[in-house]
């Protein structure tokens, strides 16, 4: 499936929707890697606190590998509202 949009898969419409779609799959997988996209796909039924949860853990390993890099609440903020567009993007009721 990938970057596509569901409604393009299914009835082959193109829409700004599917822009939307893509931008919400580029930012989780700039969030969290192609697993964290499919982790969110295949916990929809779970909260979205959860999720936003096990992304800011994922962000939080990945910066603590970097040479001098030191966390901070902002950054747990940004990786939150992040998240947060990115689920909004790939919605099956997302606005255009």
């Amino acid at each position: 499936r990938g970057f596509m949009a569901p409604e393009y898969i299914h009835e082959c419409a193109i829409s700004p929707k599917n822009d939307v779609f893509s931008l919400g799959v580029i930012i989780f997988y700039l969030l969290a890697g192609q697993k964290g996209y499919n982790d969110y796909c295949e916990s929809r039924s779970s909260p979205g606190q959860q999720f936003i949860d096990r992304v800011q853990e994922y962000w939080k390993k990945r910066m603590r590998a970097s040479v001098g890099y030191t966390w901070d609440k902002i950054d747990l903020l940004a990786v939150k509202i992040c998240t947060e567009i990115a689920m909004s993007c790939v919605e099956k009721e997302r606005r255009d």
